[in-house]
């Protein structure tokens, strides 16, 4: 019976050169998964800034049942909030935020890489292309991905639109991964700092799972 990918992991460790290309149609793009990180910390680096999220690392792990894994692997180096979702035609959409050491286009940005043979390779890590409506206004973080029954995809993510007081739900839809995912706006509005959304469909329902956090202070 074939292994499932189905659990990303997040661990800090030492970070080791992926390459980056530009393909024809100037996507940039990243060959790091599965691979050792050997480039040093970019002068980009925002150190004034809370959280070193750039330090994390993206492990993977195998289970048959969903409930006993092997043991993980690497995945990908400095990357984080990990999602995995298996399309209607089997294949494998990893999506994170990505925190590229050697292109500053691909640092703190949402990110994807897709497998078409169950986890055993993956393509090169590519940018979300998002519309978001304002360039002045925060990046989009924590993503979610799903395919809709028509086979579109829905991103949702956590964002801080000016006049909010904490981050809220938003969420953009696309026909295709590699498409421009168009901005769909708040989908969950809260007196809380809420991040990390999970959404799922189960028994003909979504269903949006989330994580509190306390709001820092000052």
């Amino acid at each position: 019976m074939q292994k499932t990918k189905i659990l990303f992991l997040i661990i800090t460790c030492y970070l080791v050169a992926g390459c980056v290309t530009e393909d024809r149609a100037g996507v940039v793009e990243e060959d790091m998964v599965y691979r050792e990180e050997t480039a040093p910390l970019p002068a980009w680096i925002p150190l004034h800034e809370r959280g070193t999220p750039w330090l994390d690392d993206l492990h993977i792990a195998a289970s048959h049942d969903g409930m006993n894994f092997d043991e993980s692997r690497l995945f990908l180096h400095h990357a984080g909030v990990g999602h995995l979702l298996l399309t209607h035609d089997n294949a494998l959409i990893a999506t994170f935020q990505y925190f590229s050491y050697t292109k500053e286009e691909l640092f703190n940005c949402i990110a994807y890489s897709i497998s078409e043979d169950s986890g055993q390779t993956w393509s090169p890590v590519r940018p979300i292309n998002l519309a978001i409506p304002d360039a002045n206004l925060p990046s989009a973080v924590d993503p979610t991905l799903v395919q809709l029954a028509d086979g579109t995809f829905r991103l949702y993510f956590t964002f801080h639109l000016h006049g909010d007081q904490f981050p809220q739900l938003f969420s953009a839809k696309s026909g295709t991964i590699d498409g421009l995912f168009h901005w769909e706006g708040k989908q969950l509005s809260t007196e809380q700092l809420i991040l990390d959304p999970a959404v799922v469909f189960f028994g003909n329902e979504w269903h949006h799972y989330t994580t509190p956090h306390e709001a820092s202070q000052g």
